[in-house]
């Protein structure tokens, strides 16, 4: 079996297959989206207005969605030891 039809896992789910958006995380998190004109975006659910929100602040309508992927090791140590714009 190999990557692409292994399930994910243990969920019975393909690795990568869109997901219904009645099973997208509504925590604050941010995820892949879909809508049903093939247009992307990264959103999140914004819990005061009740829709999806893009990272840009626009309302977004997607049709299907995906949990974003983990920063690469290397660049997540990168972004954690930037200096913050603190002035002491």
């Amino acid at each position: 079996m190999d990557d692409k039809t292994k399930p994910h896992r243990g969920n019975g789910r393909k690795r990568g297959a869109w997901r219904e958006m009645d099973e997208a995380p509504r925590d604050g998190r941010s995820i892949l989206c879909v809508t049903e004109f093939g247009e992307y975006d990264i959103a999140g659910w914004d819990s005061i207005i009740l829709c999806w929100v893009s990272k840009r602040g626009f309302y977004v309508d997607p049709a299907r969605w995906l949990p974003l992927p983990r920063l690469p090791a290397d660049l997540a140590v990168q972004r954690s030891e930037k200096p913050s714009n603190d002035s002491d």
